[in-house]
């Protein structure tokens, strides 16, 4: 599953993103084409950054321009990153939550980094680098918990109302708060579905390591009867063999044999 991408209807150039590490489960395919080829269906989502490059490379301030598409690069490459990685140790098989494996560093950096590039872009796409941060929100989502996932989608979304009444001749773009919010909730609720999923694979390997346990446990029990039982014949055996040797020697050789 992926989340629907928000585009921008009010003329602004941005972007919206699918969450880093959405697409097919990649448990039992590490060895096939997901493995090889998974990292398309996060790539995928940055073509809505076409109009932001097309927008730069038409600059014709060449420091802006080149600027502005090293920011570009760096914020995709961010986010590949981010989407690389969970995918990968997904495929690995470390699945219980949405947070792909990366530890809360890994998290912190991957998060922090993209929402810094998406910060850098004002300097060179002006008031449309706000549509980066969708890309930034959805990352929060699906690598964090949902508590300190929606609190950085919060400042996000307080960011982006505020920052136009700050900048002058900036104009007030409800509808990519709004583009924000939703990428956030869709992300999330495909974060709870791999948690979900998680925690029912689990459910299942401990199900099928009792049913293990249950199985061992019958097999010494009947192992035990079967034991007990020879013993006791021969012990009986023994003991009816002693009787016979004085009385009847070849019964005894019988009864021993």
């Amino acid at each position: 599953m992926t989340a629907a991408p928000a585009r921008h209807h009010d003329g602004q150039s941005g972007a919206a993103a699918g969450p880093p590490g959405a697409g097919p489960p990649a448990e039992g395919l590490a060895g096939g084409r997901w493995s090889r080829y998974g990292w398309t269906l996060g790539a995928i989502w940055l073509i809505y950054l076409a109009p932001a490059v097309t927008r730069l490379w038409h600059d014709p301030d060449l420091v802006r321009r080149f600027a502005g598409l090293a920011t570009l690069a760096a914020f995709g490459t961010v986010y590949l990153i981010a989407f690389g990685l969970s995918r990968r140790l997904r495929a690995r098989g470390w699945l219980r939550g949405p947070s792909g494996g990366l530890s809360p560093p890994a998290r912190v950096v991957v998060t922090g980094a993209a929402g810094i590039l998406a910060a850098l872009g004002y300097l060179t796409l002006g008031q449309d680098a706000t549509g980066l941060f969708i890309y930034v929100a959805v990352m929060a989502v699906f690598l964090f918990s949902s508590r300190v996932g929606w609190t950085v989608v919060a400042v996000i979304l307080v960011w982006s109302l505020a920052i136009p009444s700050i900048v002058p001749g900036w104009q007030p773009s409800p509808s990519t708060t709004f583009q924000i919010f939703v990428a956030a909730v869709a992300v999330w609720g495909v974060a709870q579905l791999i948690q979900r999923n998680g925690q029912l694979a689990a459910a299942r390997e401990e199900i099928a390591r009792l049913v293990r346990a249950e199985e061992r446990s019958r097999f010494a029990r009947d192992l035990h009867d079967i034991l007990g039982h020879s013993l006791t014949v021969v012990t009986i055996k023994a003991e009816l063999a002693q009787r016979l040797l004085d009385t009847d020697p070849d019964r005894a050789r019988a009864e021993l044999r």
